[in-house]
């Protein structure tokens, strides 16, 4: 439950208001209704349809995961540390 929690705060936090509804009015298919207009406010959305997230949620996921330091993110570490430990161990062999 705590991952949940930190994970609502932190998008919370970066500026993501609409986490329950869509970008777009979505169809049957939970796809963009085509011709339809998408909203004004992209990068407060989290869910750009009713399956796929936004680029600005996509973005803000890949940071956490690069260089994020919240273990309930990056267990048992970052990307960026994780890559340079490997870089490291590579140049001492």
């Amino acid at each position: 439950m705590n991952v949940l929690r930190n994970t609502i705060w932190s998008m919370c936090v970066s500026g993501f208001t609409v986490t329950n509804a869509s970008c777009c009015p979505i169809g049957l298919n939970v796809l963009c209704v085509q011709n339809s207009t998408a909203c004004q406010n992209r990068a407060q959305h989290v869910f750009w349809d009713g399956l796929s997230t936004t680029e600005a949620f996509n973005r803000f996921v890949a940071t956490l995961a690069y260089n994020g330091s919240n273990p309930a993110f990056t267990y048992p570490g970052n990307i960026k540390s994780l890559v340079q430990s490997n870089y490291n161990t590579s140049l001492n062999n």
